[in-house]
C-alpha cells in the first residue's frame, strides 16, 4: 500500500509514508540513467560515432514540443494522471524497441 501523502499542504510527508515515494522517484531515476546509457550504446554499434551529434540535436528538437504539450497537459489534467501516461507510454516504446532489436538493429538504434 502506497504511502498517504501529508494532510497538512504545508507539512511533506515524513517517515514511513514517504519511502514509497522515494523508492519509486529512485527507480525513475535509475531508469532513466541506464536507458540513456543503453541508448548511446545501441545507436554506437550501428551507427558511426561522427552521426552522434546530428541525432542528439534532432531528439532536442523533438523534445522542445513534447515537453510543451506535456507541460500543458499537466497543467489541464495534473501530474498524477499525466505521469502515468507517460510512464506507460515509456515502457511501450521500450518493448517495441526490444522486439526491433533483434529484426532491424539500425531501426531501433
Amino acid at each position: 500500500m502506497l504511502g498517504r501523502m501529508s494532510e497538512n499542504p504545508t507539512r511533506p510527508a515524513q517517515g514511513p509514508a514517504l519511502l514509497p515515494w522515494a523508492v519509486a522517484g529512485g527507480a525513475i531515476l535509475a531508469l532513466q540513467v541506464g536507458s540513456k546509457a543503453v541508448r548511446d550504446g545501441l545507436f554506437l554499434s550501428q551507427v558511426s560515432a561522427s552521426e552522434l551529434p546530428r541525432a542528439m540535436l534532432a531528439a532536442a528538437l523533438l523534445a522542445v514540443p513534447i515537453v510543451l504539450g506535456v507541460s500543458a497537459a499537466i497543467t489541464r489534467h495534473g501530474p498524477g494522471r499525466i505521469a502515468t501516461w507517460l510512464l506507460l507510454g515509456s515502457a511501450l516504446l521500450f518493448s517495441v524497441e526490444w522486439l526491433l532489436v533483434p529484426v532491424e538493429p539500425t531501426v531501433a538504434a
